[in-house]
């Protein structure tokens, strides 16, 4: 179960959408390209029969530039791209795996089916204890105000050398830019692994309510740090990376 409105659904990676197209306005983007084609100076049947459209500023400002028109051109041009932020930039890292950045989007927007979400929009449930079991779920505390939470998250932070604790998870994916630019690996790294975090908390906590199983906080950590390595070395040269460290 996750909570996102259609609109977000369609809307680009860019404004923390997962970028499915809009088929309304990709229709209207095909007819506006009907449209150029029987408004453009060219010999013709249809254009001689119609005589031109020049209703559409946009179509118009192209024509004045001399510019092509493509259907994915206006389709961009309709759409509505407004950017929601830098985090959003981190997880555009092209290492991180679609489901990692599913989930990792869904919950630094608030989309997860925590508790404190599904009673909000009426839905009642039982009382249900977060990962740490001692205080009832809510998403600001399983991201990562809770202590189990918070203690996967430092593992991982101090296997990178980074210390940044008591951030938000959107804060986390903006750090990214506080790191060294000739390193685009370790930026990688970093952005890799808070995706991988975030998703491996989420299952265990599904884990745990559904199936009754759980694992300690260092076995998540050994499980992180396996699948970060698997995503970086299969981006990265692998000497150079163990040269970097090794420095």
């Amino acid at each position: 179960m996750v909570f996102t409105k259609w609109k977000h659904i369609l809307s680009p990676w860019d404004s923390g959408g997962f970028n499915v197209k809009d088929v309304r306005l990709w229709n209207i983007s095909l007819l506006l390209k009907w449209v150029w084609n029987l408004s453009s100076p060219v010999t013709g049947l249809w254009a001689k029969w119609t005589g031109g459209f020049q209703q559409v500023s946009f179509l118009l400002n192209c024509w004045a530039k001399g510019l092509a028109i493509k259907p994915g051109i206006i389709y961009l041009y309709l759409r509505d791209s407004a950017p929601v932020g830098d985090w959003i930039k981190g997880l555009r890292s092209s290492g991180i795996s679609p489901s990692h950045h599913l989930i990792c989007s869904m919950a630094a927007q608030s989309f997860l089916a925590t508790v404190d979400n599904i009673q909000c929009r009426g839905f009642q449930l039982a009382n249900s204890y977060c990962l740490c079991e001692r205080y009832e779920e809510s998403h600001s505390h399983l991201f990562f105000s809770c202590s189990f939470s918070s203690s996967v998250l430092t593992g991982i932070l101090n296997w990178m050398q980074i210390g940044c604790s008591g951030y938000a998870l959107t804060q986390l994916l903006s750090i990214r830019f506080m790191l060294q630019k000739k390193d685009s690996w370790r930026k990688a790294w970093f952005c890799i692994s808070i995706a991988v975090v975030v998703h491996q908390l989420w299952l265990e906590r599904n884990h745990r309510i559904f199936q009754q199983k759980r694992r300690t906080s260092e076995e998540i950590i050994r499980k992180i740090k396996f699948l970060v390595a698997i995503r970086l070395f299969t981006k990265f040269d692998q000497d150079m990376i163990l040269a970097s460290l090794n420095s």
